[in-house]
């Protein structure tokens, strides 16, 4: 118990006192800032480009939405009318669908199209 008592009274005699901060003088000049041409810009609106792609990036799952219901509807629609011209049409809108979002297997692979059983 003396020992423990001891290394704690040594421990506390190396620790080193805190270094106080020095005082600075503080003048009582004024401080002049000039700011250059380049900082200095009147929020411009922005163009149209820049609008339609924040609107864009904010609404892009309802956009997805969308247009997956839409190619729904228009899958009814094709299916139930008789010329194969339409229905044409659509496989070649699904077939590029399917190009840019590919429906992957996950040991790799793609699942069948269901247009190649029909």
């Amino acid at each position: 118990m003396v020992a423990v008592f001891a290394l704690g009274v040594f421990a506390q005699d190396a620790v080193p006192p805190p270094i106080e901060p020095e005082p600075t003088e503080i003048s009582d000049a004024p401080v002049e800032y000039h700011a250059s041409p380049a900082v200095i810009q009147e929020e411009s609106e922005p163009n149209f480009f820049v609008k339609i792609w924040n609107w864009i990036a904010a609404n892009w799952l309802e956009i997805g939405a969308s247009g997956i219901g839409l190619m729904g509807i228009i899958e009814i629609v094709v299916r139930l009318t008789p010329s194969e011209k339409d229905n044409a049409a659509f496989a070649w809108l699904r077939s590029a669908i399917d190009w840019l979002i590919p429906n992957l297997k996950t040991g790799g692979g793609r699942h069948p199209s269901p247009t190649a059983e029909a």
